[in-house]
């Protein structure tokens, strides 16, 4: 199967999630919404971590993401793990790889927001500066255009992708909640 067709069938079984997550991103027509976005984001950094390992990009995004939160006075209230846990199937991971990496299509929308705040890529926009200007996407595109997908492995990749989609959701509700405290 070709590489855009597997961006088509990811797209397709993660639409749903992917629109409950935009919601929940929302529009940050008031500061402390945005302080939630950033919450919810750095949580859902640590799960990408739990599941992808360690990398320099994510490495790089965390550190921004952190010293956002800190320009904003915000405690994300992230706990990180003492063990890393089982990185499990490739396939699942390219599956979290593909919701990472399309953030960083979303951050370029999210960047101008973040701006009309009066936040930049030196205060309190690090982090999506950084992501908007990632080869994330490409890098995503080239792995999944590397090898052919058959269905079983599709399935793999698209479990992946909606178990990521879950997890943003879920750091997205809790950080509203704690921002909203």
């Amino acid at each position: 199967m070709p590489s855009c067709d597997v961006r088509a069938e990811l797209r397709a079984a993660t639409a749903g999630a992917h629109a409950r997550v935009d919601a929940l991103v929302g529009d940050w027509q008031a500061a402390e919404a945005y302080a939630a976005y950033l919450g919810g984001m750095a949580q859902f950094l640590c799960r990408c971590r739990d599941v992808l390992g360690g990398t320099r990009e994510l490495d790089a995004l965390q550190a921004a993401i952190a010293a956002d939160l800190a320009d904003l006075d915000v405690a994300c209230g992230v706990e990180v793990p003492d063990a890393p846990p089982e990185r499990g199937d490739a396939d699942a991971r390219l599956g979290w790889e593909y919701v990472l990496a399309g953030a960083s299509l979303g951050a370029r929308v999210l960047l101008a927001r973040a701006r009309a705040l009066g936040h930049d890529g030196t205060h309190g926009a690090r982090f999506l500066t950084l992501h908007a200007g990632s080869g994330m996407w490409a890098g995503f595109l080239a792995r999944i255009a590397a090898a052919p997908v058959a269905e079983a492995r599709l399935a793999r990749i698209r479990a992946g992708a909606c178990a990521a989609f879950g997890a943003a959701e879920d750091a997205f509700l809790q950080a509203r909640h704690a921002v909203a405290a």
